[in-house]
């Protein structure tokens, strides 16, 4: 198991699954961030289960309440910059965000893995 901790939240990635929980050690508020980040991911996957977008994401597994844990299919890290076409195709999702620590591949597809 690796650990990775961001500002709002805590990743615990295991060999299939990518395990989601808020962050709290740095402030309340970013607390509640982490948990509405694990909460909207899973609703925009859930949302958008029929739609094109639903190719572009990482799927979200479960969500418990008010996002304090969230589980995800793990991702190969993606090792090196998107492309113009990708940064194009992924704007939607990340609304111009295109750090490449937030993308990964999964099934052979780069895909968003920090979306809103």
């Amino acid at each position: 198991m690796i650990i990775k901790r961001g500002v709002t939240r805590i990743v615990m990635v295991f060999n299939h699954i990518v395990i989601k929980i808020p962050n709290g050690l740095y402030s309340h508020l970013n607390f509640l961030n982490g948990c509405y980040a694990n909460y909207s991911e899973r609703q925009f996957c859930k949302s958008f289960k029929q739609h094109e977008l639903f190719q572009k994401v990482a799927p979200s597994i479960f969500c418990t309440y008010f996002g304090l844990i969230q589980v995800q299919k793990r991702c190969e890290p993606l090792i090196r910059e998107l492309t113009d076409d990708e940064l194009n195709t992924f704007n939607e999702v990340r609304g111009g965000e295109s750090k490449s620590e937030n993308f990964g591949i999964y099934r052979g597809v780069v895909v968003c893995l920090d979306y809103p």
